[in-house]
């Protein structure tokens, strides 16, 4: 081979070498704990660029780990947790190279006098059971297990406000999963321009499914004494998984009169809505 086109070939791969290094080490990469005043680690918080598909979830230990390569330094990251008020943090303020602990404080809610409903209450079911069907909708990235940790789905719920509805039993259908196991939040919300908007719901409530389960997953609701008086959604969130596996997803009816179904893919991103589509999902009330 002529010296001079080994030379320029050498120099060549060098410079690929460089870039592609240069790359790696420039990833913005962003890992810490998300903690409470005292710094107790927060479990389940929602870690994630505002209005960005950019989301994770902080573990069992409270901690994070995310990357914000396809982010601008001047977006904003939202941290978040049911009782505690979220913290927003410019890109340009966060440090990449040493692990983050970010303390969020505790929210006071003002406590709502305990109702009790009583009285000869009726037990309706709203909802769609069908679960044949051929579309899905996914919690899992088939080839990047945990990218779509955080995300929700769910639909809206028609119990009315003319009368106060005590929430008993929510029910959603796993189509397909082969994780060792997963964790769900089940998140209730109020309604603000036809979606999601303010939780409704003043403590977590977390289902976990075990290896390959597929099939209806059953929440009980009435040890948490939710008692409604308006239109609703019902949301899964995906908050954990453990083991291998890279499917995870509920089967998608379409069409389905009548339904409205929501989507958020990200913890911090914004609600999509669409109708004449459901999940299988069924909720119990009594009034």
């Amino acid at each position: 081979m002529n010296k001079s086109i080994f030379i320029k070939m050498k120099k060549s791969i060098l410079l690929i070498f460089f870039f592609f290094s240069l790359n790696i080490f420039s990833q913005k990469i962003i890992q810490g704990f998300v903690l409470d005043s005292i710094n107790n680690p927060i479990v389940f918080a929602n870690v994630g660029m505002l209005n960005s598909s950019v989301g994770t979830i902080s573990d069992d230990n409270g901690s994070f780990v995310l990357n914000l390569d396809k982010v601008d330094f001047n977006d904003t990251l939202r941290i978040s947790s049911l009782g505690f008020k979220s913290r927003d943090i410019r890109v340009s303020e966060l440090s990449f190279n040493q692990s983050l602990g970010i303390n969020l404080e505790t929210e006071v809610f003002l406590l709502k006098e305990l109702e009790i409903l009583s009285g000869n209450l009726k037990t309706y079911t709203e909802g769609k059971s069908k679960t044949d069907t051929k579309s899905k909708v996914i919690f899992a990235n088939e080839k990047y297990a945990n990218f779509n940790m955080g995300t929700e789905i769910g639909r809206r719920f028609d119990i009315g406000s003319k009368k106060p509805s005590l929430l008993s039993k929510f029910q959603f259908y796993i189509k397909e999963n082969n994780f060792d196991s997963n964790t769900f939040k089940v998140n209730i919300y109020g309604l603000k321009n036809g979606k999601p908007a303010i939780l409704l719901n003043s403590e977590n409530i977390f289902v976990t499914i075990e290896k390959d389960f597929t099939g209806w997953v059953t929440v009980e609701l009435e040890d948490y004494n939710l008692i409604i008086q308006e239109d609703i959604a019902v949301c899964v969130q995906w908050v954990k998984y453990s083991g291998n596996g890279n499917i995870l997803n509920l089967p998608m009816i379409a069409p389905s009169l009548g339904s409205i179904h929501y989507y958020k893919f990200g913890s911090q991103n914004k609600w999509e809505k669409y109708g004449k589509v459901s999940s299988p999902m069924k909720l119990v009330y009594q009034q």
